[in-house]
């Protein structure tokens, strides 16, 4: 008969403040299994955030990036004496290590010969994991905050391998779809977009006029800040090969990118510009060339020489085509 087995791991510093160690939970009865082990990381996380031994912080607003504090951790439904995973993913997640155990951790590293891995594992972060198959222990929930978090069916496979009637069977999903990271991204541009007399911030496409479209992208090669481009969802796709065009004639701008963010009932698809400083002409939405000089900004206009534009420091040669093309 199969036997499931769940591991909490609890880092070796936090075991000497809280008096709990790592502990195995096996069962015959996965869900049982399951059970018993998310049981026990409740208590663990329950304790680390009435000690402050870990901050769990939350959006205080969905249309701002403020985050305060959470001392009552969220339960599900089913059990309140498991803690709410999927939820508990979105929050923000501190460990409040002290410099004492940063420096104990070092001395140790030196003094016992300890790989970094080693060390990472005195101070470490909270997770469970699960044995597949074979036996081999893979985490399938951590206690942090990450870009590229454990994959949230890690576990729905190792199961779906281990048990023959898998099909029908349903239980909570550890992590959510819409973890910290993302939600926070989310957070932030619900927040330029909404917040008044930021324009520089920002720009927003809400129709299908390439001429508008073609504007406002220019414009942010004139500014000296990040800016957000919001493209209501409808025109997101033709935006962005429309985007492609204009920057294979101009140049490209580095730019993040955020699908799918909901504002005021809209989706939008948000594109996150980092201004290139070396850039060296810049267009207006009013159609007029500016280009940087040793004295800054300077409008260009008929008597605008090539020597002003391509002799100034660090200016490139391709400038000159930018010109040609307007002038």
């Amino acid at each position: 008969m199969t036997k499931f087995k769940y591991r909490v791991f609890i880092p070796e510093f936090i075991e000497a403040k809280i008096n709990r160690s790592t502990q195995e939970f096996e069962d015959d009865d996965f869900l049982s299994a399951r059970n018993i082990a998310l049981k026990y990381l409740t208590e663990i996380i329950s304790i680390l955030v009435s000690e402050k031994i870990i901050t769990v912080s939350d959006f205080k607003y969905e249309e701002s990036s403020e985050l305060i504090e959470v001392s009552e951790l969220q339960k599900t439904p089913e059990n309140d004496e498991v803690l709410d995973f999927a939820h508990l993913s979105e929050c923000k997640i501190q460990y409040n290590y002290t410099e004492k155990e940063f420096r104990k951790a070092n001395e140790l590293q030196t003094e016992k010969k300890m790989s970094l891995k080693q060390t990472f594992l005195l101070l470490g972060i909270i997770k469970i994991e699960i044995a597949d198959e074979k036996n081999n222990l893979v985490t399938i929930f951590e206690l942090k905050n990450s870009d590229i978090p454990v994959n949230r069916f890690v576990e729905e496979t190792i199961i779906s391998r281990l048990i023959s009637n898998f099909k029908g069977l349903t239980f909570p999903k550890l992590y959510s779809s819409f973890q910290f990271n993302i939600k926070e991204k989310h957070h932030q541009f619900r927040e330029i977009f909404l917040t008044e007399n930021n324009f520089r911030e920002k720009e927003i496409i809400s129709n299908n006029l390439f001429f508008d479209f073609e504007r406002k992208l220019l414009s942010i090669y004139n500014r000296r800040c990040m800016v957000s481009l919001f493209i209501e969802e409808e025109h997101s796709k033709l935006a962005r090969k429309a985007m492609l065009h204009i920057q294979s004639v101009y140049r490209k701008l580095k730019y993040e990118y955020t699908p799918k963010v909901m504002i005021q009932n809209k989706l939008y698809w948000v594109y996150f510009f980092d201004f290139n400083t070396e850039l060296k002409i810049t267009y207006s939405k009013a159609g007029n060339i500016y280009f940087r000089s040793s004295s800054g900004m300077k409008k260009a206009n008929e008597q605008t020489t090539f020597e002003e534009i391509v002799c100034n420091e660090n200016c490139k040669d391709h400038f000159i085509t930018h010109l040609l093309q307007i002038l």
